[in-house]
């Protein structure tokens, strides 16, 4: 988000947005700011420069007469790939999930505090941080052996297929065409 963010809505586009809601007294039906801070920030001070900065407009949403509840944070928490704990690291990260924490609440409390804004509950989808330590094993098998499993219905395989999520049908749909293609690099 921002004015050079690659999604997200301007500061402009916010004001328009809650003009649309004032003018269909909607306005109270604005309740969350959403943004996403961008992936692995390696310091703090980054951190806390960009959650203060969403501080500010959640409070003059609040001052606009929104009846704003909630700051969801969307990435930031970087992850220490390297094992240097450095935040001059495009692979690293300076600070721990507590640091992080405290810098996302202090930054928030303090805007929030210095205009008299009720504090706001607070999400963070760390997405990064959640699955950066998991991983994917894809082989090729040297030799099979003969096993009769049963065989799945359209119908089975096509409610399977429908319950994926947006990311995991798309990686489904990208490995089952390396393998069509048989392109295993």
């Amino acid at each position: 988000s921002g004015e050079k963010g690659k999604f997200g809505l301007t500061t402009t586009q916010i004001l328009r947005v809650v003009k649309k809601l004032e003018q269909v007294d909607m306005l109270d039906c604005l309740q969350l700011l959403h943004f996403h801070i961008g992936s692995q920030i390696p310091s703090t001070s980054l951190l806390t420069d960009g959650v203060g900065e969403a501080a500010q407009i959640y409070c003059e949403l609040v001052r606009l007469g929104a009846q704003m509840r909630v700051i969801d944070i969307g990435g930031g928490l970087g992850i220490d790939y390297d094992g240097s704990k450095s935040s001059e690291s495009d692979i690293s990260v300076g600070y721990t999930l507590e640091d992080y924490a405290s810098a996302v609440v202090q930054a928030i409390r303090f805007v929030c505090d210095r205009r008299s804004i009720k504090h706001p509950i607070l999400c963070s989808e760390s997405g990064r941080a959640i699955v950066s330590h998991h991983s994917v094993l894809i082989f090729e098998a040297v030799s099979t052996s003969s096993y009769e499993s049963p065989t799945m219905s359209a119908v089975g395989f096509q409610y399977l297929a429908d319950s994926l999520s947006d990311e995991a049908r798309a990686d489904y749909v990208n490995l089952y065409s390396a393998a069509i293609r048989a392109d295993y690099e």
